[in-house]
């Protein structure tokens, strides 16, 4: 995230330009500022690539579960199963759904 960087940059910057302004209130708050909006925005984009990799393992199980009802495979396991494995491949489809647009409201933000 650009924004992080962009933080990072201007708390060095006002480190360098005020090494000794912890006891100045101002800068002190500054410093605090630029610290915890490094530290939420860090936590928010860890939080992010969560989100993508749950998504990406997701979807990896939704391709294994469709080919696995593809195949022959399915004939040879109980008919109640097989529209278990239906069912639960629909869910994870939806579950899919959900993780694609939290993602993408999150891009967006």
């Amino acid at each position: 995230m650009k924004n992080i960087d962009r933080l990072k940059e201007q708390l060095k910057k006002i480190e360098i330009d005020h090494p000794n302004e912890e006891k100045d209130t101002y800068w002190r708050g500054v410093m605090i500022g630029l610290k915890t909006a490094i530290e939420i925005l860090s936590e928010k984009q860890n939080y992010f690539v969560r989100l993508i990799a749950e998504e990406e393992e997701n979807r990896g199980r939704i391709e294994r579960l469709e080919e696995f009802l593809s195949t022959s495979k399915p004939i040879k396991i109980d008919p109640v199963q097989v529209v278990l494995l239906k069912v639960q491949l629909k869910a994870m489809k939806t579950y899919n759904e959900c993780l694609e647009a939290r993602i993408s409201r999150i891009d967006k933000e």
